[in-house]
């Protein structure tokens, strides 16, 4: 436990201990406009006693949005929104990064704006569990491919969304690439049945991923950034398959020995938390 106390100083980032408080949806924004209120700054100021605390998923769009109160980062109303959380978990000596969470075809028209159906990199429909929108649980729709270009402007809305964290006073990025969510989509076979450049091999479905996170951590303007990933999920009964991809790493990779400890993530989750930098193979 003392070691877990003792602060962390790293080449990009000082911490006052060893603790990292994992990403929790908590669905407290304003479910009209994606903006966080005085609720959510509250919250994370009390939880500032952390060595690192993580924000629960943020959309780089609106079609990234995965349910009732989820915010965003995309508006000024938005950017405004956060700099009260920041400010609030900086006066009381805490360090918050924001995570980026497109969730693609995890979501429904219920919750996306004019009942937009949801997006993905092919059109796979998650039949095995319901997904929870304001009007309770509905089951997944079939979810709409996206163009080469879509995937494209996609990628650019991550950078634009770590741009729009740091303007709101974030010290740091997370890319979430894990849970079934939109990158993970992308990397796993059984999701990813394109022929373009974002699938096909190996290198093809990974592409989606390291074009998402490399921007995302130029386009912040530090390196105070990370991506994580696992190799499946079973959150929706519907695994999402790696094969051959190694995945889990931070961006930069750090040394694991000497890295924060983080706490355990929310009901749902599978294993460690992202920024924990842990790295596994798929079975």
């Amino acid at each position: 436990m003392s070691d877990l106390l003792r602060p962390y100083t790293g080449p990009h980032l000082d911490l006052p201990n060893r603790i990292a408080m994992a990403p929790m949806t908590r669905g407290r924004a304003d479910d009209a406009t994606g903006v966080p209120g005085p609720p959510t700054a509250q919250y994370y100021a009390q939880r500032a006693g952390a060595g690192l605390i993580v924000t629960e998923g943020i959309y780089p769009n609106p079609l990234g949005k995965g349910g009732p109160g989820v915010p965003g980062l995309v508006t000024n109303a938005q950017v405004d929104g956060w700099r009260a959380v920041t400010g609030a978990v900086h006066a009381a000596g805490g360090r918050i990064f924001a995570q980026l969470w497109h969730v693609g075809r995890m979501t429904h028209p219920v919750t996306l704006p004019d009942g937009a159906t949801p997006v993905a990199p092919s059109a796979v429909r998650i039949g095995s569990a319901p997904i929870f929108t304001r009007d309770g649980l509905v089951p997944h729709v079939v979810p709409r491919p996206l163009t080469t270009a879509e995937a494209e402007t996609t990628i650019a809305d991550f950078a634009n969304e770590a741009r729009a964290a740091i303007r709101a006073g974030f010290d740091g990025v997370e890319v979430h690439g894990a849970n079934g969510y939109l990158i993970q989509q992308f990397l796993a076979e059984n999701t990813n049945r394109r022929t373009d450049r974002f699938g096909g091999s190996r290198s093809g479905r990974l592409r989606f991923a390291l074009d998402a996170s490399r921007p995302s951590r130029t386009r912040s303007g530090r390196s105070g950034s990370a991506c994580g990933s696992h190799p499946a999920t079973r959150r929706t009964r519907s695994p999402s398959r790696i094969r051959g991809v190694r995945t889990g790493r931070s961006w930069p990779p750090s040394n694991r020995a000497a890295s924060p400890t983080c706490t355990s993530s929310s009901a749902g989750r599978t294993g460690r938390s992202p920024t924990c930098g842990r790295a596994g193979r798929a079975r």
